[in-house]
């Protein structure tokens, strides 16, 4: 899921609109993506949110789902110089969805995802899988290993730093936007010429300005006609996000009698 959610995710596309590295004129915002990355590593260790997402999956644009997550980032250790990530989500509506858990820690290179399947067919079945497999993917764009703000801002930075030399966007900020009562700024980014290596026609991201994280992303393929809406891709919106709340190792643990693995 990812998913699908990142003030670097903007950076990213910001950075793949430009002409070069040297003369670019949004490259201060890599250094910010950068910046942020490293305060991100620094100062959130867990976070708890709901997030509400849409997705388009073989062509077909789904219903509403709404997600409650908890995620926790373990240190490195001398052993490890990797953060691993451990991730539980409790999926509450649509009625087909309702009950789904999922659960994962990425410590061990083969490390799979926990699933109870929820909804109203076979609903306390649970699966371990692996989180590339054709089945854990099933009904998500993305898998559980891009999940989380961390692992979403190394790799957009990255991919941003390696595709800073396209060109042929446009960029509008309204740092007025207002979302659900919350005050945010809103960049919108727009690629109005379809080309091969782009792989959105436009994005809106809108940063909530007192918590400055992301609180909404909106991708948009393009328009089969001219004058037509753009289709939505992907949506997520966060809500409740509380930070550092303290989650520990019950939070993760398959047999906290709070989750349905068990039964």
């Amino acid at each position: 899921m990812s998913a699908h959610q990142c003030i670097l995710i903007l950076v990213c596309f910001l950075v793949s609109c430009g002409r070069s590295q040297a003369e670019h004129p949004l490259q201060p915002a890599v250094d910010i993506a950068r910046q942020c990355q490293r305060s991100m590593r620094e100062s959130i260790y867990d976070y708890t949110c709901t997030i509400v997402r849409r997705e388009r999956i073989d062509g077909k644009l789904g219903q509403p789902e709404t997600i409650f997550a908890k995620v926790y980032h373990h240190k490195a250790t001398p052993e490890r110089d990797n953060e691993p990530v451990s991730i539980y989500m409790r999926f509450e509506s649509p009625e087909e969805v309702a009950g789904r858990e999922v659960l994962f820690c990425n410590i061990d290179e083969d490390a799979k995802v926990l699933v109870r399947k929820g909804g109203t067919r076979l609903p306390f079945l649970t699966l371990s899988l692996d989180p590339l497999s054709r089945f854990a993917m099933r009904g998500n764009r993305h898998p559980i290993t891009e999940f989380g703000l961390r692992r979403l801002a190394e790799r957009m930075a990255e991919q941003g730093e390696a595709e800073i030399r396209n060109d042929g966007c446009e960029l509008a900020i309204n740092d007025q936007a207002e979302l659900e009562g919350r005050a945010c700024k809103l960049f919108e980014v727009t690629h109005p010429v379809e080309r091969a290596h782009f792989k959105f026609h436009k994005i809106r991201i809108f940063i909530d300005t007192a918590l400055n994280l992301p609180v909404r992303f909106e991708s948009y393929g393009w328009p089969k006609h001219e004058g037509d809406e753009p289709p939505l891709d992907e949506e997520y919106t966060y809500n409740n996000i509380r930070l550092n709340v303290g989650l520990c190792d019950r939070d993760f643990d398959r047999n906290n009698p709070e989750y349905a693995f068990a039964r």
